[in-house]
């Protein structure tokens, strides 16, 4: 388990090398954004954060549908997880591989980019193309798409859907 004090001194580091942004592929333990708050707030020269969410790959290769119910309801509530999460303002339950804990530390200010899901398998692409040909444009509350392909409507509304929430809570 990575201890937050090793967090800091890698903050420590990263800032040394004149690198002000980082980029997380999923949630960290508390440790993480406790000890990036305490770097900013004690550091001129902040580090800034593109933070992913995680998308189940199984479920996507499974489906091989982007849309597929089960798996985007549970990518949903990553989104929302995490959110929460950077807000400072989420108790996670332990999950095996997942991390876990009480989130306190507000780091929104210096999350500067969303990153969602994994490297998207091609087939898996394609696939929700041919499956939902006819799904149109997406018009959000954010986001839209103009000549988007399905896969792309997909993504603007989770992008859609991240912003909502988090400008609601």
């Amino acid at each position: 388990v990575i201890t937050e004090e090793e967090y800091y001194r890698w903050f420590e580091y990263i800032g040394e090398m004149n690198a002000n942004v980082i980029r997380v592929y999923t949630l960290h333990p508390p440790g993480f954004y406790n000890a990036l708050l305490r770097y900013n707030e004690n550091h001129d020269k902040k580090i800034y954060v593109m933070h992913g969410v995680w998308i189940n790959e199984e479920g996507l290769v499974t489906s091989q549908d982007a849309f597929e119910k089960n798996n985007l309801a549970d990518f949903q509530q990553e989104m929302k997880r995490i959110a929460d999460v950077i807000h400072g303002n989420k108790v996670v339950e332990a999950r095996p591989g997942h991390a876990s804990g009480i989130y306190l530390a507000d780091i929104s200010h210096y999350v500067i980019a969303w990153i969602l899901g994994i490297e998207w398998d091609p087939y898996m692409v394609e696939n929700t193309n041919h499956l939902h040909s006819s799904i149109g444009e997406y018009n959000g509350t954010y986001f839209e798409t103009k000549g988007a392909k399905p896969f792309e409507y997909w993504l603007a509304q989770q992008m859609d859907i991240i912003a909502e929430y988090e400008m609601e809570h």
